[in-house]
């Protein structure tokens, strides 16, 4: 009686994989990498810039700080310039400028700094006014 009966397949006995499905899970999986590397690279890139833009600012407001503390007030004219090197931020070039505004009804002096990097799409830049003392 057993061999007059077709055998019929159990698909919840089946062990192992077919080669279709391995091949699916491959794609999926291919197409989840790629996209995951693409962020990651993206990601690293936006840290990096993130980072050189921060020691920038710090630059700016360092040297700000600095010339706010200077004594006496015509000696400000003094830090108008370029530094090439900045010591311990290799790349990093700072540009200093400082316009006088002196009339008889006002005394004061525009600091602009400026920092730029190979990297930096624009270079960061603050403006401070410091009056006469």
């Amino acid at each position: 009686m057993n061999a007059s009966r077709p055998r019929r397949r159990r698909w919840f006995a089946r062990r192992g994989l077919t080669l279709m499905e391995v091949m699916m899970a491959m794609v999926i999986l291919t197409a989840v990498l790629l996209g995951m590397g693409k962020f990651i690279t993206a990601f690293a890139h936006t840290a990096t810039d993130g980072a050189t833009m921060s020691v920038a600012a710090d630059l700016v407001q360092d040297r700000l700080e600095y010339i706010k503390t200077t004594q006496p007030y015509s000696a400000l004219s003094s830090y108008a310039g370029i530094e090439g090197t900045i010591p311990g931020h290799p790349g990093y070039t700072r540009e200093t400028d400082v316009q006088r505004t002196n009339s008889s009804s006002s005394d004061y002096t525009v600091v602009t700094v400026t920092v730029s990097h190979p990297t930096l799409q624009k270079p960061v830049a603050k403006t401070t006014v410091i009056a006469a003392f």
